[in-house]
């Protein structure tokens, strides 16, 4: 499906990409295309896609001033006061802009970029490391977390399982899905308070699992995994809890106001609700053990 405009609604937000650009249609691929939507009028974060020639870039302040810098993305300031973001290509160590944004993300211009020597456009606009970072920033100024977890649907609330990545969070969610429980994602999933409810919101970032469940529903228990010889489920303290759930997530540590309403999210979460350390085999008997102290 090649389109000049897409709205993504995710966690009770809207996302709009967008171009004028008729050479410039992109693709929605499958994990984003459950989450299209109609469009609205005054979205939360409006992007456009453009070629980079036809943009005039901003003056970069100095590599002293970059906000992050890792091996495949830069975001630092510029003179007028947005955002720059770039990537690295696949050849050579050159970082080529593919953003510029408002300083809370909540709009900005987006730049195709070659994926490879061939001259060959790629249009997609969702590509990470760029969508990923410009959806958790952005909701991080609603309070939103983007946890490392696989939720599941337990009796119409979410039974959170976060770690870091090959702890067994695909795993665990396929053990729940053999007993019928359905998934929302295995990989990344959005904490969120919405009508004063923790909720828990799937994202398009799937891991092994490519099922995509596109709801929110509301958070009953977090479980912090561990693989072990032996079952185990110990209850946490809330400030362990909400310790363990920042290490798990995306967070813009470049940011103290984002960062402090993610933390400040997860702390109201955890009064509502139990969290617990689970250490597991991937065997049935780790699903009965959750089972059992959910009663």
């Amino acid at each position: 499906m090649r389109l000049s405009e897409a709205t993504l609604s995710l966690a009770g937000l809207s996302f709009r990409y967008h171009t004028a650009d008729p050479s410039l249609p992109f693709n929605l691929a499958d994990n984003h295309l459950v989450f299209n939507s109609e469009p609205v009028a005054n979205p939360d974060g409006d992007y456009e896609l453009i070629r980079e020639e036809d943009y005039d870039l901003p003056e970069r302040h100095p590599e002293s001033h970059l906000l992050c810098d890792t091996k495949v993305l830069r975001i630092g300031p510029t003179t007028d006061g947005r955002l720059h973001m770039g990537v690295k290509v696949p050849w050579g160590d050159a970082y080529q802009p593919i953003a510029i944004l408002e300083k809370d993300f909540s709009r900005g211009v987006v730049f195709p970029r070659w994926l490879d020597q061939s001259g060959a456009f790629y249009h997609y606009p969702f590509h990470p490391p760029v969508n990923d970072h410009i959806l958790f920033n952005r909701m991080a100024c609603f309070g939103g977390g983007f946890l490392h977890c696989a939720a599941i649907n337990y009796q119409g609330r979410a039974l959170v399982f976060s770690g870091t990545s090959g702890v067994g969070k695909s795993t665990t969610a396929q053990m729940w899905m053999d007993r019928g429980y359905p998934i929302l994602t295995d990989d990344r999933n959005i904490i969120r308070f919405m009508d004063g409810i923790p909720m828990v919101c799937a994202t398009p970032f799937h891991g092994s699992i490519r099922t995509i469940n596109p709801k929110c529903i509301p958070l009953g228990a977090v479980f912090f995994l561990e693989q072990a010889d032996e079952n185990r489920c110990t209850p946490l303290s809330q400030a362990r809890a909400a310790a363990r759930m920042m290490a798990n997530s995306m967070t813009p540590n470049y940011s103290h106001e984002r960062v402090t309403a993610i933390l400040n999210t997860y702390a109201e979460a955890l009064e509502h609700i139990p969290a617990f350390h689970l250490a597991f085999r991937p065997e049935p008997a780790a699903v009965d053990i959750v089972l059992d102290v959910l009663k």
